[in-house]
């Protein structure tokens, strides 16, 4: 990660009534406190209209800093994001090459959380 990490983000179909909001706190304090990287940006994709007003909210009353709201961008046209990210670093679905199989995923850090290997993110909270 020399260049820094790039976040994408994937909104598509959520709505306010399918958002835990508590898996956001988490996210976020697991990007910014407990892990040695370097955000380049954050791409969020098909973003509902309460996940913009609260991004504004925390930039407002200063909980979100200018300098990572100035990392976030909002994207609704795929083709925006062909333009600052290389398209076979993006899963098939966003119109890349990259296969992701979250089932698999998710078991395999299950049992790497098991066998002590890695941290749970709730270490995080």
């Amino acid at each position: 990660q020399i260049h820094g990490l790039t976040v994408i983000h994937d909104l598509k179909d959520v709505k306010r009534n399918n958002t835990d909001f508590r898996v956001s706190k988490i996210l976020i304090r697991a990007l910014t406190g407990h892990f040695p990287l370097r955000i380049k940006a954050i791409y969020i994709l098909e973003a509902p209209w309460f996940v913009r007003g609260m991004v504004k909210i925390l930039q407002t009353l200063g909980i979100l800093s200018t300098k990572v709201a100035n990392l976030i961008h909002f994207v609704n046209d795929i083709q925006e994001l062909y333009d600052v990210v290389d398209q076979d670093a993006l899963l098939e679905e966003h119109g890349g090459t990259r296969i992701h199989d979250q089932s698999e995923w998710v078991l395999k850090q299950m049992e790497r959380e098991k066998d002590n290997i890695m941290d749970s993110l709730y270490n995080c909270m």
